[in-house]
């Protein structure tokens, strides 16, 4: 992207920037999956190792760190997921400013709320590279740990998709013995506590 000298100002400059993005089938970008086990949807981000630049305008290289903000309209079945905790549901004033929402858009995403649709809008996060930027959406089956531990506060979750919910029930009890002690081991080597709000895992299907 090239801003001709003319449009800058001395100080600080804002660019806008309208752009549609298609999903992939590569995972080098955000891939949508069909389970033809049972016609379930699912969309997942995979950004590794200079992929976001398919999913948004953005300088991606690892050392150019940014906040990420992140809203996702969705069907209400789904589940949806980012890189942080989820702030709210619904739409505000603040949002549709924020997000340069004009006033067409605003009623067509205020209509679907009335019906099958939601708005998830996640906290915003910490400095991250952009290949760490991440989101997921679909029919997926979530699980929680069935009993809390003292030595690992941070909430996790595991998701897989529906055709799968027997085999992930199965290992998720594991999964999550596993995770706590890798937390714990990772925050005694490092002397550093989790530095995320939470975390969940997900078993992307095509991945």
């Amino acid at each position: 992207m090239y801003l001709p000298s003319e449009l800058q100002k001395v100080g600080s400059n804002v660019a806008e920037v309208v752009f549609e993005s298609e999903y992939v089938r590569n995972c080098e970008g955000v891939h949508w999956f069909k389970d033809e086990a049972d016609d379930t949807e699912y969309i997942f981000s995979d950004f590794q190792p200079a992929n976001a630049h398919k999913w948004i305008p953005c300088f991606d290289q690892p050392d150019l760190k940014a906040k990420q903000r992140i809203v996702i309209y969705a069907v209400k079945e789904w589940e949806v997921r980012s890189n942080c905790a989820l702030k709210s549901n619904g739409m505000s004033e603040q949002l549709a400013r924020e997000f340069l929402l004009d006033a067409e858009t605003q009623k067509l995403l205020a209509d679907g709320m009335k019906g099958d649709h939601v708005i998830h809008e996640f906290a915003e996060s910490v400095p991250l590279s952009t290949y760490l930027f991440s989101f997921v959406a679909g029919s997926f089956a979530v699980f929680y740990p069935e009993s809390e531990d003292p030595k690992c506060t941070v909430p996790l979750g595991l998701l897989c998709r529906k055709s799968l919910e027997e085999h992930g029930k199965a290992i998720s009890k594991d999964w999550f013995r596993v995770t706590r002690a890798g937390i714990k081991y990772y925050e005694d080597m490092f002397q550093q506590p989790y530095p995320f709000d939470k975390l969940d895992q997900i078993l992307c299907p095509d991945y």
